[in-house]
């Protein structure tokens, strides 16, 4: 369960914190000071947490940061989370164009024959193109197969002069408890 980091009360904050705060603010003019001072501990907050959710999940689960968003130049972010965002028709099917292009390359390694049944999320992160860091269901094409999770850190170079593909890996998710995730086929 994730807590809420806009609830920490600013007493509470430890001195790395006042520290790193009072060093931001003594940039802006003392007429103004009050009225960013909360914004700049919130995005203090946020980048804490988001470090966290990197190195929890690699990159595979990350959070919501408003304030970190207006400022980061490269952050990942939840791109598409259904049902909170949505994307358009084309969107989904570049997400499932990569799916595919992922479950090609574990099936050509793995020497097994899973097909995308659908993608559940992706994490971006913008860097002369975009990291793609995606979760999706694919099943073997036996009847009463359960799907599996696997998870597919990607790369797609800017079309300059022409776009590519580079896979950093596939794998089977792991759950918590040690084990790949299993799910009934969708009906």
């Amino acid at each position: 369960m994730r807590r809420n980091i806009y609830s920490q009360r600013p007493e509470d904050d430890d001195e790395e914190m006042k520290e790193e705060l009072n060093d931001i603010l003594k940039h802006y003019h003392p007429d103004i000071v009050s009225q960013h001072w909360m914004e700049e501990r919130y995005c203090i907050l946020e980048r804490r947490q988001y470090k966290i959710d990197v190195n929890t999940t690699d990159g595979f689960e990350v959070g919501v940061y408003p304030y970190l968003a207006k400022k980061a130049c490269s952050l990942i972010h939840r791109y598409y989370c259904p049902p909170d965002t949505t994307l358009p028709d084309y969107a989904i099917a570049n997400l499932n164009r990569l799916a595919n292009e992922a479950i090609h390359l574990y099936n050509s390694k793995e020497g097994s024959n899973y097909t995308v049944v659908r993608v559940i999320k992706t994490m971006t992160e913008v860097a002369s193109g975009t990291w793609y860091y995606m979760t999706f269901q694919a099943s073997l094409p036996f009847r009463r197969c359960p799907c599996r999770t696997f998870e597919a850190k990607l790369f797609e170079h800017l079309p300059f002069p022409r776009s590519y593909i580079h896979i950093e890996f596939v794998r089977l998710k792991i759950e918590a408890g040690g084990s790949s995730m299993m799910h009934q086929q969708p009906t």
